[in-house]
């Protein structure tokens, strides 16, 4: 792993909150790291993770922890079967796109929000005779966030495939299927299910035909 050096910046500004009466004020921003990047035989692992530390020297009310992560693994629990994926983000966005957007971090906004994102997603995959293979897959995305402005979100995903593959020439055929519900705050849920067949006729290496039923 590799720690990233603190960063430690002081900010001098005549108006430190645009939204409210013009005040000057001193914002010092304060940010350590870590980043993990490894690669083993079945499994590989990113993370880069900041935190930002925002001090006022005049309105301690304004003092806040800004966080930023972006990490993604992967690992095959079982050899060639069963694959595990996950990811999470830490991140600061605008909880409108219409409303008025910081300058930077040291700019105080009630238009901004820290959102956290994870998604998990175990699957299994292989082959079976000669040119056919299949996949099933399970994919669970949880979005939170610290504004009650913004509302939080679940997504559960169900999808598989299931073909064989034309080689140089001939025919091939795929069925792939999807279910996904969406559970989200301000709105109604959702599901939707969808299915299709295609089949491929392979006329050379570099041509092909795909019909889809």
């Amino acid at each position: 792993h590799k720690m990233v050096p603190a960063v430690v910046t002081v900010v001098a500004t005549d108006n430190v909150d645009p939204s409210a009466d013009k005040r000057g004020d001193f914002i010092t921003e304060i940010i350590p790291g870590i980043r993990i990047d490894g690669n083993g035989a079945r499994d590989q692992l990113h993370l880069a993770y900041r935190l930002a530390p925002l001090v006022s020297a005049r309105q301690s009310s304004k003092n806040n922890l800004q966080n930023a992560l972006d990490a993604n693994g992967s690992v095959e629990a079982i050899e060639k079967f069963l694959y595990i994926d996950g990811s999470a983000n830490i991140a600061q966005q605008a909880i409108s796109p219409v409303g008025p957007r910081p300058v930077d971090a040291t700019t105080a906004s009630s238009n901004r929000t820290e959102t956290r994102a994870y998604q998990l997603s175990p699957y299994v995959r292989g082959q079976f005779g000669a040119a056919s293979d299949y996949e099933l897959r399970y994919r669970y995305s949880d979005l939170h966030s610290s504004s009650d402005a913004a509302g939080n979100s679940r997504v559960g995903e169900i999808t598989a495939h299931v073909g064989s593959a034309p080689r140089v020439s001939g025919l091939g055929w795929r069925l792939e299927a999807n279910s996904q519900t969406v559970d989200s705050e301000f709105q109604r849920s959702t599901r939707s299910d969808r299915g299709r067949g295609i089949l491929i006729y392979q006329i050379d290496p570099q041509f092909r035909v795909n019909a889809t039923l």
